[in-house]
């Protein structure tokens, strides 16, 4: 039977109460008493004396190079590909191995990115990945009552600075078979189903409604998430509110769009510099809304809006790389030159519609697809578009060019732990 370490440190009350005490202990079994907390409280405890942070140090007990902080690229769902595209500069971003050399597939399955969390991946049929250190695991099928009208989507929660466990929630949504059958959204309570890596299994986890009454509603489809700061933030578009989940408390609520947004209007939900993201990028026209939370109200408040059709670079710039995988795994022979194909897109690179990939998770700064043939890089703060190379997967105009489209983009953190 395994044991968790971590669960037993609270039984050692003098000895954490007193510093001094466990000074007095070998390095070594200091550092081995140490390197049972969670990186969080690894992190506290080298304030508490300057034994502990020498001990800490000289152990490399805390792993800071290990967390995600850094942007390592971005996984690109096409329509109609098998694998997640991963768009990247080679310069300074090690390059990933692509999933389809480890992760097992069938012909009959996709593998694309559905979650992404603190360079955790969750791949279709319940994939859990690393690509940072090619690991990987398979989620058993949770149990749940069939039902015609209700469909699920599963959304990965991992914060390595509280834990090396993680999370998998599992998020009703209904109405998509064609139903016009009323729904009270979101009701009172919710059970959901959320497996834990901790335990190996499922489990129903019971969350209570708070804040305003529901609506009643005949659909509701669901699109992204993100995790922040012990919640889960999930956007469902018809219609387009935000259900924040927190994992403190057990409640949820509903977050109502901004005001001066349309009712069909296409938004993004990301996680950025200050927090939850909003995005729309219609008509060329960039906004970007932050959200406010206070005494248990959140608001959507305007943060950038700029035309993106007068924002255009000079110099083109082509350091990032698409790794091309469904290429060479499933098209591979068609003759193509990607070199000439790249040249003939020069030609139209300020032509065409601008799509959303995702926030920088950690600077002012939004990445956008133009025509589906360039990845550009648009900084808020200066309000200049830098275009970072050529996005296109070799061939793919040539196998589905009726149905060419970009379904998901999930900007990646590399995580090492």
């Amino acid at each position: 039977m395994r044991h968790d370490h971590r669960a037993r440190l609270p039984s050692i009350p003098n000895e954490m109460e007193n510093p001094a005490a466990l000074a007095l202990l070998p390095d070594d079994l200091l550092a081995d008493i140490l390197t049972r907390l969670a990186p969080r409280d690894l992190a506290m405890a080298m304030g508490v004396c300057k034994a502990w942070r020498a001990v800490i140090d000289a152990h490399r007990l805390l792993r800071v190079d290990l967390l995600p902080l850094s942007l390592g690229g971005i996984f690109i769902n096409f329509n109609g590909q098998v694998f997640s595209e991963y768009f990247f500069e080679p310069s300074t971003t090690p390059a990933i191995s692509s999933m389809s050399d480890y992760v097992p597939h069938s012909p009959r399955f996709w593998r694309q990115v559905v979650s992404h969390c603190n360079g955790l991946l969750l791949l279709s049929e319940n994939y859990v990945v690393n690509p940072a250190t090619r690991w990987w695991a398979q989620l058993p099928t949770p149990l749940r009552p069939k039902s015609k009208e209700v469909s699920y989507f599963n959304y990965l929660v991992f914060d390595p600075i509280l834990s090396s466990h993680y999370e998998v929630f599992s998020v009703p949504y209904f109405g998509y078979h064609g139903s016009i059958e009323e729904y009270e959204w979101p009701p009172s309570s919710c059970t959901l189903q959320v497996f834990s890596s901790r335990t190996g299994g499922w489990e129903e986890r019971l969350f209570v409604r708070d804040g305003e009454d529901a609506e009643i509603v005949s659909d509701m489809f669901l699109r992204s998430a993100v995790y922040y700061r012990r919640a889960l933030y999930v956007r469902y578009y018809t219609p387009n509110i935000v259900l924040r989940i927190s994992l403190l408390d057990g409640k949820y609520r509903a977050i109502k769009p901004p005001s001066d947004t349309q009712i069909n209007e296409i938004l993004s939900l990301g996680k950025s510099k200050d927090g939850v993201y909003l995005a729309s990028v219609g008509s060329a026209t960039l906004r970007i809304w932050v959200l406010v939370e206070s005494c248990g109200q959140a608001e959507w408040l305007p943060k950038y809006r700029a035309d993106l059709k007068w924002k255009l670079c000079e110099k083109l710039g082509s350091s990032w790389l698409l790794q091309d995988v469904n290429y060479y795994n499933e098209y591979n022979g068609l003759g193509i030159d990607k070199e000439e194909a790249e040249m003939e897109a020069r030609a139209e690179i300020d032509q065409g519609p601008f799509l959303f990939l995702g926030f920088h998770p950690f600077e002012e700064v939004v990445f956008l697809s133009r025509s589906l043939r360039w990845g550009l890089a648009y900084h808020l703060t200066s309000s200049k578009i830098e275009y970072l190379g050529y996005q296109y997967p070799t061939g793919y105009n040539h196998f589905i060019a009726e149905c060419e489209d970009i379904t998901d983009a999930y900007p990646y953190t590399p995580c090492s732990m």
